[in-house]
């Protein structure tokens, strides 16, 4: 007798990358070059939250027995209302030669402009991602799809945008085992990011 299967949509928490107790950005980094994490590389490259670079394992690369096909990212920060962050993604695969693992294959798959709103949260709770107490936070009200090389464009989606609320753009993650985002800010003071899969 078959195994029923039941379709839908999994239930997964927000997640915060955190690297030596920082989720955010507070320099005025540039983006990594289109070709920084595209093609043969001998290894993936580290998370450095602080300098820009967030390198997000998708469950089935944490050794998750959940599936998971769609990635979203949603973005904060702190300045005025209005302020820019940038980003570019890339998407990772291991490769080898049947016998042993080599390396990863990096893929470029797209890059957003980021505006900051007017929807504010204090860190003064010391609540994740906010981990500077006393700075009010910016939640990203707008998302600009700026280029997009994914799966059959429009591959980014862009949900939530609107004045005062969280945006978010959510894509394919097209079998990709890890998922690397450069951030930038541009006119903003600090800049961070939260990731989901399901």
């Amino acid at each position: 007798m078959a195994t029923p299967v039941t379709l839908g949509t999994a239930k997964t928490d927000w997640i915060v990358p955190i690297d030596s107790g920082h989720a955010i950005l507070t320099t005025e980094e540039a983006l990594e070059s289109v070709g920084t994490h595209a093609g043969f590389l001998s290894a993936p490259p580290g998370s450095d939250p602080p300098n820009g670079r967030f390198v997000l394992s998708l469950p089935t690369d944490a050794g998750d027995d959940q599936v998971t096909s769609t990635v979203a990212l949603g973005f904060y920060g702190t300045g005025g209302g209005g302020t820019k962050l940038l980003a570019r993604v890339w998407g990772l695969s291991n490769t080898h030669d049947d016998v042993e693992s080599e390396g990863v294959w990096g893929v470029y798959i797209g890059e957003f402009e980021i505006l900051l709103g007017t929807k504010t949260y204090n860190g003064s709770t010391g609540a994740a991602p906010f981990d500077e107490s006393g700075k009010t936070y910016r939640f990203a009200d707008t998302i600009l799809v700026t280029g997009d090389y994914s799966n059959t464009p429009p591959g980014f989606r862009v949900v939530g945008a609107a004045t005062g609320a969280f945006a978010v753009v959510f894509f394919d993650s097209i079998g990709f085992r890890k998922i690397v985002v450069s951030l930038a800010v541009v006119n903003a003071d600090s800049g961070g990011l939260a990731w989901r899969s399901f």
